[in-house]
């Protein structure tokens, strides 16, 4: 008989491989460079350090870091909070940084980055402060002021519990900060993060009242469909991962102690004697007329005391060697109720104003003032 015949083994088909992603290309600027709006008035984000003068903080360490994955180079620009986003959508800087916080109503006017901190706001007030416990406290006492920046959520969120008519808005947060430690406003409601700098340079003048009474998300913010928004994310997942975000982090706001400057005295002579020989009499005529009548409004005295602190100047007098030549500069930003820029331009036009004024007591600022001089801008 016929053998029944085997059928062939079938060759086993071996499996098919798991196909494996594509490794993510990774981001090249290829040395592009990229412009950061900093304010460079809000510590510890940026600011001025007086020792160094240079401009320092989490956003140019955080600029630099992102620019060293991402193979570009970070060009900070100053730029005044008022109208940042409205600048941002226009595309007059490629990225804002300054600490902001992401909310809905301005996600329709700009785009933001993925979250990289999460904060809270609080009450900053004054170190010696009794009543002022607690944002509660704040609320109750209704005769207690609050300063705040200007168009910032901090704002709204002061309106929403104190009132609009007990808010004072102001151009930068470290003029509110200025305003709260020269006794013209109560207390000021800011973000923890920058409450902390804020302590931070002005050692054991300020502290933070109760607990933080918000969560929000800080973020980058762009012009809408910027092609740096990806890698921007890329990057700051890429720094989270490796760690550098912490140590910036712990390096700004918690380690971040300014240098302490000190400055010299300003030493004024008059040719003249006082006219009140009254021993207990403080009234000091010839300092008074100088400060109110030829730099008033340049710097004030913190009230209460006879130390002079600046007001419309950003910082103390550059002075010249014989003491003739006062340099001023300005803070930015400043404006007055119609808009109009409070400059060196308008500076000018006071003091010549008063000088071409005849009588008492303008004639004190025509025997004190030569020549007032607009150097740029900011600077007379």
């Amino acid at each position: 008989p016929t053998p029944t015949p085997v059928p062939p083994t079938p060759t086993p088909v071996p499996p098919a491989p798991t196909p494996v992603p594509p490794t993510p290309a990774v981001p090249d600027l290829g040395g592009r460079e990229v412009t950061i709006a900093v304010e460079n008035a809000y510590p510890p984000f940026n600011f001025i350090d007086e020792a160094t003068g240079e401009a320092v903080g989490w956003d140019y360490d955080a600029g630099r870091a992102i620019c060293k994955v991402l193979n570009c180079k970070p060009v900070f620009k100053e730029t005044a909070w008022e109208g940042i986003f409205e600048a941002a959508a226009a595309g007059e800087f490629d990225v804002a940084f300054d600490g902001i916080t992401y909310t809905e109503e301005r996600d329709k006017v700009v785009d933001f980055s993925d979250p990289y901190m999460v904060y809270g706001q609080v009450v900053l007030v004054r170190a010696d402060e009794t009543e002022i416990t607690d944002k509660d406290t704040l609320v109750a006492l209704t005769e207690k002021t609050v300063g705040v920046q200007l168009g910032t959520t901090n704002e709204a969120t002061a309106i929403e519990l104190v009132g609009e008519e007990r808010v004072h808005s102001f151009d930068t947060f470290d003029m509110a900060v200025i305003a709260l430690m020269a006794g013209d406003v109560d207390a000021v409601i800011i973000d923890d993060v920058a409450a902390f700098g804020f302590m931070a340079t002005n050692p054991g003048k300020l502290k933070i009242a109760g607990e933080r009474f918000t969560s929000e998300q800080l973020a980058f913010v762009f012009q809408p469909g910027s092609d740096l928004i990806e890698p921007f994310n890329y990057a700051l997942k890429v720094l989270k991962e490796d760690g550098t975000l912490d140590e910036l982090y712990r390096k700004w706001f918690i380690e971040f102690k300014p240098a302490v400057v000190e400055k010299p005295p300003i030493i004024i002579g008059t040719t003249d004697s006082v006219t009140d020989l009254d021993p207990a009499e403080t009234y000091d005529f010839h300092t008074w007329e100088i400060f109110y009548n030829v730099a008033g409004g340049l710097l004030t005295y913190i009230p209460g005391t006879t130390e002079l602190t600046p007001q419309l100047a950003a910082e103390w007098p550059t002075v010249s060697e014989d003491g003739k030549e006062w340099t001023f500069k300005l803070r930015p930003g400043m404006k007055f109720p119609d808009g109009t820029p409070v400059d060196a331009h308008a500076v000018k036009w006071s003091l010549d104003r008063v000088v071409r004024l005849e009588g008492d007591p303008n004639w004190l600022v025509s025997a004190f003032l030569d020549e007032a001089i607009v150097v740029d801008d900011l600077t007379i």
